[in-house]
């Protein structure tokens, strides 16, 4: 009877001992997921904001191209404003000429 008793307290306090160790590894899977979210949320965040950086510099990249563009737009600009001016001083200068060598 003793023996009989001993055995089932002893069955019991394995059975209790196997009861804590799963809720103690169920504790740890849950912290461990936990863990994970975690990680997967910072890992996103750091990949938005790398995003973000990316899209800045493509920003500054188009504004700083179209800058370059329209300098170079309004000195085209300019030079043919210029040549056109030259172009009809020689014309001036030439009908002077022409107008001397007739005289």
């Amino acid at each position: 009877q003793q023996q009989k008793e001993e055995h089932e307290r002893l069955e019991k306090d394995r059975q209790e001992a196997e009861k804590r160790e799963r809720q103690r590894q169920d504790a740890e899977n849950r912290r461990q997921a936990e863990f994970q979210r975690q990680l997967e949320r910072q890992r996103e965040k750091e990949r938005e904001i790398e995003e973000q950086r990316r899209k800045m510099v493509e920003q500054r990249e188009a504004a700083r191209r179209e800058l370059d563009r329209q300098r170079q737009m309004e000195w085209e600009k300019q030079r043919k404003e210029q040549l056109m001016v030259e172009k009809q001083r020689e014309y001036e200068q030439l009908g002077m000429m022409k107008s001397q060598w007739l005289i």
